[in-house]
């Protein structure tokens, strides 16, 4: 991204891009085999783009901000389910239901799980515009909303606690920061 805008490429199954002089280089396909971790090899050990391959790539640009970019390559990887619905009778909501709901464009939710102790809530996100924000995550799958301040490309994990309904910072480990 330089002062006059830029582009971006978002792909699919595929490794890596790269430029030079000019020229836009784009790995589809390795021949190493996978997992393999220096291990001895079994018949687990497979061989990777063996075969016919398929992937998708777009060329799109990119102005002020990366988040367009983001939710495209988001997209384009994890495509949105259509569920069809059987007839029933009744009538549908007028309601619009928010499951997960982020008050700012350049900050992106990349994890909602359950713990790993099993006591509470854990949540992932990051900022991608090189901008430090005010930001509120919302919605019907939280208890509570998670109100923070993030930082210029930061990656951030929080946790929140079935107990006390409080959301803290804590390490990618989901250990305290204080005793991690």
């Amino acid at each position: 991204k330089g002062t006059n805008g830029g582009f971006a490429i978002c792909n699919s199954d595929t490794y890596s891009s790269s430029v030079c002089d000019g020229t836009i280089y784009h790995t589809v396909v390795r021949s190493p085999i996978y997992g393999d971790h220096g291990g001895p090899r079994t018949a687990e050990s497979d061989f990777t783009d063996q075969g016919e391959r398929e992937f998708r790539y777009v060329l799109m640009p990119v102005g002020e901000s990366f988040a367009p970019v983001i939710k495209a390559a988001k997209l384009l990887n994890k495509p949105t389910t259509n569920i069809i619905e059987n007839w029933h009778p009744g009538k549908l909501s007028d309601k619009i239901f928010s499951g997960l709901s982020v008050d700012c464009d350049h900050v992106v939710v990349s994890a909602l799980k359950r713990a790993e102790d099993g006591q509470g809530l854990v949540i992932r996100i990051y900022e991608t515009d090189g901008a430090e924000a005010d930001v509120t995550v919302s919605g019907a799958v939280l208890p509570t909303a998670l109100k923070t301040k993030i930082t210029p490309y930061s990656f951030m994990t929080f946790y929140l606690d079935d107990a006390s309904g409080e959301w803290k910072e804590v390490l990618l480990t989901e250990y305290d920061i204080e005793n991690g």
